[in-house]
């Protein structure tokens, strides 16, 4: 009930004192002056719900049989043949009780009891509480609520008009919703499913209770690159939060090995820059150097050859694989080759 009221009452709590209390006092003449008429148009000594759930435990009551003691005791039993196992209980007319505890809880008669009533060919209203009747439901509305003047009639107090309360604004954003109970269901959505109560099921290590994030084997992958495919992923520092950044290019580098990076890889000289866990990259001073260490080699074998013959050998059987420093393929430059063909051609 002060659920119900305070959801009535939500447009008039945002006005004036004197206006909030008109409106309450204007809804509770009319809510009882409703729920009496309403009441008036009864046609048994209950009301439609308490006959509707009286008609829904008689549905259940015909698969019962009945034993009279002889006294105010009735054995309703069931013969369950599917387990061969006889279930049976306890009624009490006289006292409203019966052994299942439904009748004492909600004060209207159970399956059990309607089965004993129609035994005894009794009216199962005559046997429900006495708050579900029909004079009991006229006695919490016989007092009326009586209707007052305007404010041109009312009488003016010397106090003063009456002021509203200092408001003292609060820091942060006021809340609109209630306060739920610890036991409530925080989503009522028809279309959102609630994850309360799923239990998480890891993507590497395949154990209920936790999730990616918060596996212990995903620290292990920085330590041992050979642990299988369910260490694929790589530790980045952030194992707290489901959403991890994406690892450096260094790092990779020094988990997968270089020569894995590379795999594909065919062979010749790879330039690159300088990776601190690797060794399959070289600079291009080291590059150079090479280059002129094979030019003084190939001088000195043309000046041998040109000592025994007229003839020199075409520039075109020295080749170098020249890799661009900024590109991630590993696939040689056509140009960085035709010039360096060239320059050989016209050093020769």
């Amino acid at each position: 009930m002060c659920e119900t009221f305070n959801g009535i009452i939500l447009e008039a709590r945002h006005k004036a004192i004197i206006t909030m209390l008109e409106d309450i006092r204007q809804y509770c003449m009319t809510r009882i002056v409703v729920k009496r008429e309403n009441t008036a148009k009864w046609k048994s000594s209950c009301g439609p719900r308490i006959c509707a759930r009286i008609e829904k435990e008689r549905v259940k009551s015909g698969k019962w049989q009945v034993e009279w003691s002889g006294g105010a005791k009735h054995e309703v039993f069931w013969d369950n043949l599917f387990f061969h196992a006889r279930e049976g209980y306890v009624v009490l007319l006289e006292n409203h009780n019966c052994s299942c505890r439904k009748w004492d809880k909600t004060g209207i008669p159970c399956q059990h009891a309607l089965a004993a009533l129609a035994f005894q060919g009794l009216d199962p209203l005559e046997y429900i509480a006495h708050w579900f009747k029909k004079e009991t439901y006229l006695k919490a509305y016989q007092f009326p609520v009586n209707p007052l003047r305007g404010r041109a009639f009312w009488v003016t107090s010397e106090e003063g008009p009456l002021l509203p309360p200092i408001v003292k604004k609060m820091p942060g954003r006021p809340a609109t919703k209630r306060r739920r109970e610890p036991m409530e269901p925080r989503n009522k959505s028809k279309t959102n499913i609630s994850r309360e109560g799923r239990v998480m099921t890891c993507s590497i290590c395949h154990t209920k209770g936790h999730n990616k994030a918060r596996c212990a084997q995903r620290t292990n992958v920085a330590t041992n690159p050979q642990a299988g495919p369910q260490n694929e992923t790589i530790s980045t520092g952030n194992e707290g939060s489901s959403r991890g950044k994406r690892p450096k290019a260094s790092v990779i580098a020094a988990v997968r090995g270089p020569m894995q990076t590379f795999r594909n890889h065919s062979g010749g000289i790879i330039v690159g820059r300088e990776v601190r866990y690797g060794f399959a990259f070289i600079t291009a001073s080291e590059l150079l150097e090479r280059r002129h260490r094979n030019l003084r080699e190939n001088n000195a074998k043309l000046a041998q050859q040109s000592c025994t013959s007229m003839e020199s050998p075409p520039a075109t059987d020295i080749e170098f694989l020249v890799f661009s420093t900024h590109a991630s393929t590993t696939e040689p430059t056509a140009e960085a080759n035709q010039r360096l063909a060239d320059c050989l051609q016209t050093e020769f």
